[in-house]
């Protein structure tokens, strides 16, 4: 029998590299959360279902950094002794790169350096929304073979089957360095226009289990009755018809809406509690609520499916969009399962929405979507970012005083990041901030900025969006100044699970149970504050710079906090 032909799937942190290195020298980092690869899995599937012979690996640098980081003391050793591992097993004829990110090109860059002395017969090819978006620079690499562009789920069979027959790759959407040195024309990949014509994802392929029970997955806000579900990701449908000036997604996907049967989507949902005993399903779509008519009638047969699910739940980090968010859409949402909702707004400045960033949520209706919600316990947070291309300070603080008024559970303050491919990376390039290379994506992370503008500089963004998260989501909480004790001490412990070392956290914590009057649980709270500060940097440098907003908090430092302080 002809040998396998053996293909090796990346699957990169996404998170930037400097983090894991400090992760991985186990120095104070932000928590890394586990997002399963469905781009990888379903080009797996698909390959399996229509090519024979072929035997297919993953290498999977996110799963090693959340489960084995004290194995290693810096990313480079662990990209190469995970490999040699591999490679006493296993070798790959294809190593292919999945990049959704551009934070990820340093991390590929040193992968496929190494690799490539591992394997040296191996071809490599790197695909993905950053590929898509990226060619040139991807290709780069010396040691790149070839790059896939757009949505490959169909052509990346037809490709390995052509390598398997010795000839020579001519597949839409996947090229090899030829073309691009040529400056050939490089058309994406044809989309699937049915989606149900997809297999199901390729869910044996990862170590599952480390993935849906992971102690911080996608989902948001879990109090302590669903600390025990198990979550995955899926999809129900593909594209996006909105023009928001910082997405990149449309670049791969396309502004068309494609949508599954409702029949296919029941039947993974399925699948997956049988298999895996899965109850809280997180669908990654970018506009899950796009049509009102289909998403009704997908809701409702979710509804009967999780009928029987204990603690079943559905969920959308992703954010849904206030403008499709109609009352019998909520509701049907609400009967779902859905008790927790993300809702991207983005800016509270009209003109902002208009004129900047092309989103044009209706900002009076997105205000009642909250109550909407809240008003029916589901817990609600919403999306804002800032520092839009001439975006000013003034327009800034017109969304915090928004996202205050609003009365939101929580607001996620983010910094706009260029993503290449989006129109405010052209933006961005254009009015003279940004170089169009490897140092813009290699930090584009949404808590910090490394260029200043002609409105504000980097440090004040930064600055400005911090206090607001200390302030909107903390001090001023809904649920703490409306006296909700219930829900704000659930809200807090759950923010101290997931970050213990951010002390507004205990600090919030500690005068919700004052204010319901459990004395003993308060005192408790109090001391963690004091016990974090003394041990870890991040606590201490919160306390340096923001302690004057803690009342009835005076920590004196130690010896050596005062020193590095």
């Amino acid at each position: 029998m002809t040998k396998p032909f053996k293909i090796l799937f990346i699957n990169f942190p996404t998170i930037p590299m400097h983090e894991v290195d400090l992760i991985l020298a186990k120095k104070n980092a932000m928590p890394h959360t586990m997002v399963i690869p469905l781009g990888i899995l379903y080009l797996s599937s698909n390959l399996k279902s229509k090519v024979q012979n072929v035997e297919v690996r993953v290498l999977d640098y996110l799963r090693e950094v959340k489960t084995n980081p004290e194995r290693y003391s810096d990313s480079k050793e662990m990209i190469r002794v995970l490999a040699e591992e591999m490679a006493g097993e296993f070798t790959p004829d294809l190593i292919c790169y999945s990049m959704l990110f551009s934070i990820i090109h340093p991390f590929f860059n040193a992968a496929a350096t190494a690799h490539k002395k591992i394997w040296p017969k191996a071809r490599l090819v790197a695909g993905g929304n950053h590929t898509t978006n990226a060619v040139n620079a991807v290709m780069d690499h010396p040691d790149l073979d070839y790059v896939a562009r757009g949505e490959c789920d169909f052509a990346f069979p037809e490709f390995v089957r052509q390598l398997q027959r010795g000839e020579v790759s001519q597949v839409q959407g996947i090229y090899s360095r030829a073309h691009v040195e040529g400056r050939l024309s490089m058309p994406l990949a044809d989309s699937p226009k049915n989606l149900d014509d997809l297999s199901f994802p390729d869910w044996e392929l990862l170590d599952i289990y480390s993935y849906i029970t992971a102690d911080k997955g996608r989902a948001t806000w879990r109090d302590e009755e669903h600390q025990k579900t198990r979550e995955i990701s899926i999809m129900t449908t593909r594209g996006c018809p909105f023009s928001c000036t910082f997405c990149a997604a449309h670049t791969t996907m396309g502004r068309k809406m494609r949508y599954r049967s409702d029949d296919s989507v029941i039947a993974e949902m399925r699948e997956l509690n049988e298999k895996y005993g899965i109850n809280l399903y997180i669908p990654e779509d970018d506009l899950f609520t796009a049509n009102r008519k289909k998403v009704i009638s997908l809701l409702q047969e979710i509804n009967k499916f999780g009928r029987n699910i204990p603690n079943f739940e559905i969920q959308f980090p992703n954010a849904l969009s206030v403008n499709t968010l109609f009352d019998d859409v909520m509701d049907a949402l609400i009967e779902a399962g859905m008790q927790t909702t993300n809702v991207a707004i983005e800016s509270g400045s009209p003109y902002v929405q208009r004129k900047i960033i092309k989103k044009n949520v209706k900002l009076d209706r997105a205000v009642e979507v909250v109550k909407y919600f809240r008003d029916r316990n589901i817990h609600v947070r919403c999306f804002f970012i800032a520092g839009f291309p001439e975006e000013t300070r003034e327009m800034i603080e017109e969304t915090i005083r928004y996202a205050r008024d609003l009365k939101t559970d929580w607001a996620s303050f983010s910094i706009a990041v260029p993503l290449r491919g989006s129109e405010m990376y052209d933006q961005f390039i254009e009015l003279g901030h940004i170089k169009d290379d490897i140092s813009m994506w290699s930090t584009a992370i949404f808590r910090e900025r490394l260029f200043d503008t002609p409105e504000i500089s980097a440090e004040d963004l930064k600055e400005l969006m911090y206090t607001a998260n200390l302030e909107v989501n903390f001090l001023n909480n809904p649920n703490y100044v409306d006296q909700n004790w219930d829900k704000s001490i659930d809200l807090f412990k759950s923010m101290t699970r997931d970050y213990p070392f951010q002390i507004f956290g205990w600090y919030m914590l500690m005068k919700s149970y004052e204010g319901a009057g459990h004395v003993k649980e308060s005192q408790l709270a109090k001391q963690k504050i004091y016990d974090w500060i003394e041990k870890d940097e991040r606590a201490a440098d919160i306390y340096h710079k923001y302690g004057h907003y803690l009342e009835a908090i005076n920590h004196k430092p130690t010896k050596a906090q005062a020193l590095t302080n």
